[in-house]
């Protein structure tokens, strides 16, 4: 496997009274908002990147994983199917504290109302929330025993799908090239009056292993 350095970054231009006439922190506030733009695009990248001019996303990576499948393109996981996913995985991975389930948000909402018997109508619900609630220590709530990870650019629960992901995504590995700079030009746009703010950083990722992860299809 080889790590390339791909770029990414963002513009930002600000007439020089807005900066100056500002009575809040505005400099602080652009280069919060410029780093969260190039994290979004980076983030989309390292999970659906198509790994020729851009990160191979965990997601993509997988492109012949997906043996566990719902059942049909309009069924929802269910419990059983849970269960051959997580354990679809090798032992060796399956064990590590590095294995998770990785979904989309609107996935975790239709797990969450599963239970452990009748077919997951009946019984106790299945998912365990984080004993900390996010405010100390900030564990991750957790399903038949693994964290729950979201990420809004995994597929959501249509046809054909791949709808989850589980297993040890340290196999998953991620090259950051260069830190996140921001930096400032007044000269650049001089003529216009115009500030302008450039944040851009350099990142690769790909699955090493691909037997680490397998991933559930929403489809027979």
């Amino acid at each position: 496997m080889t790590l390339n350095a791909y770029k990414y970054g963002q513009l930002l231009q600000l007439a020089s009274e807005t900066i100056s006439d500002a009575g809040v922190d505005i400099l602080g506030f652009v280069a919060q908002n410029v780093a969260r733009a190039v994290g979004e695009y980076v983030a989309t990248d390292l999970v659906t990147g198509s790994g020729s001019s851009a990160p191979n996303g965990v997601m993509t990576a997988l492109a012949g994983a997906g043996t566990i499948a719902t059942g049909g393109s309009l069924i929802d996981p269910t419990y059983e199917k849970l269960v051959d996913l997580v354990y679809s995985v090798n032992g060796n991975y399956r064990a590590r504290n590095s294995s998770a389930f990785l979904m989309r948000d609107l996935t975790v909402a239709a797990i969450r109302k599963l239970r452990d018997s009748n077919g997951g109508t009946l019984g106790q619900t299945m998912w365990l929330p984080s004993p900390t609630q996010g405010i100390q220590g900030a564990e991750p709530d957790r399903l038949l025993g693994y964290p729950v990870y979201t990420d809004p650019n995994v597929a959501s629960l249509a046809s054909n799908a791949k709808v989850i992901a589980f297993g040890d995504f340290s196999a998953y590995y991620i090259r950051v090239a260069q830190n996140f700079v921001i930096d400032r030009s007044d000269e650049y746009a001089f003529n216009t009056d115009l500030v302008t703010f450039r944040g851009k950083t350099r990142v690769d990722g790909d699955l090493i292993d691909s037997s680490a992860i397998n991933v559930m299809k929403r489809s027979v």
